[in-house]
């Protein structure tokens, strides 16, 4: 896919990409992989990259593996394979109770991890809370899932009858 790129090149190419694009760590990792024979140069890649991203959890995670492991490389495609095989989503879907009429599930930071996690659930009503931060509108567009979701304000009264608030860790990031 990337041909004659430099890592560098491919380095700056993930570090310009939007903070809540849930692929960006895998994609960084890929990108490391690139600099696991010179342990200098993957430090300052890091380094630089954690620079762009501060609040990206995973990110930091995908760094600190890498730089920990005796086989740069392979810890890189291991983490790859470790962040494609999450399986938050479905845990968080599964652990949703049934909900009585009228009662909603808030989410605050809509995620494609909290889509999938609604995406078998029909029987539960959502709602995407614009905060301070974090319009959620943006994200909506991207859903995967055909479920409906509505976007309401923090002075919403639907709120009024909210059984469970789904906060999503990036959105607990960014707004220090």
């Amino acid at each position: 896919m990337w041909g004659e790129v430099t890592p560098a090149e491919r380095l700056r190419s993930v570090t310009r990409r939007n903070v809540d694009d849930e692929r960006l760590a895998a994609a960084a990792a890929d990108a490391l992989a690139g600099f696991a024979s010179e342990p200098a140069s993957l430090v300052v890649a890091c380094r630089r990259l954690l620079a762009y991203h501060r609040a990206h959890g995973a990110l930091w995670w995908v760094c600190s593996r890498i730089l920990a492991a005796p086989d740069p490389a392979a810890a890189a495609r291991t983490a790859v394979r470790d962040l494609e095989a999450d399986r938050t989503g479905d845990r968080l879907g599964a652990t949703l109770p049934l909900l009585d009429e009228g009662e909603v599930v808030a989410v605050i930071g809509y995620t494609t991890t909290i889509d999938d996690a609604l995406a078998e659930r029909f029987d539960v009503e959502a709602v995407a809370i614009r905060v301070d931060g974090d319009d959620p509108v943006a994200s909506l567009r991207r859903r995967r899932g055909d479920h409906s979701v509505r976007v309401v304000d923090a002075w919403d009264p639907v709120l009024e009858r909210t059984a469970r608030l789904v906060i999503s860790a990036a959105y607990c990031f960014q707004a220090r």
